[in-house]
């Protein structure tokens, strides 16, 4: 796979790639372990926070912010990893938000293999529980459960349970 610079022909609207089944889309870059870019077929550049979950923050010093939060780098290696299997499909949930940094919120398959779930199940994610975009999925919620229970990625940081770095509980409620 190449990775170039990604150029921003225009934002989606929200609406733009239909609800169900999404939109064919090439990767052009990946921020982190919970943000990447992508084209669609017609050329349209989407900016996405994938949806439901909340990964370790990249460094973000050099804009006067915080440095990386433990298991970022890993994070953003395993959704590059996940996103470079096959065909990656695009539904757009909801247009861009200052929340979300001006990215659209998708949910994100490749060959069909949800990306939220497989990001939970590597332990390269935590559950999104914040507001209206808390993802109250209970299969994902398992997910997370399974990988805590077992150490896998974050989960087995030397304190899993009180990473103070997060901005939510990271222990899924049952």
């Amino acid at each position: 796979m190449a990775w170039g610079k990604e150029v921003v022909t225009h934002e989606a609207k929200p609406g733009a790639i239909p609800d169900k089944g999404g939109q064919e889309a090439t990767l052009t870059y990946v921020e982190d372990g919970d943000g990447a870019k992508f084209k669609t077929k017609n050329g349209t550049a989407l900016a996405c926070r994938i949806a439901g979950i909340d990964a370790p923050e990249t460094d973000h010093s050099k804009y006067g912010k915080r440095g990386a939060q433990p298991y970022s780098a890993e994070s953003k290696q395993t959704l590059k990893d996940l996103l470079a299997k096959g065909e990656i499909r695009v539904t757009v949930v909801k247009g861009p938000t200052e929340k979300n940094f001006g990215r659209n919120l998708c949910k994100v398959t490749v060959s069909g293999k949800n990306v939220t779930r497989s990001m939970l199940e590597a332990g390269a994610a935590m559950l999104w529980e914040i507001g209206q975009d808390a993802n109250t999925d209970q299969g994902d919620r398992a997910a997370q459960l399974k990988a805590a229970e077992n150490g896998t990625g974050l989960w087995g940081l030397p304190d899993p349970k009180t990473p103070t770095w997060w901005k939510h509980s990271p222990i899924p409620r049952q």
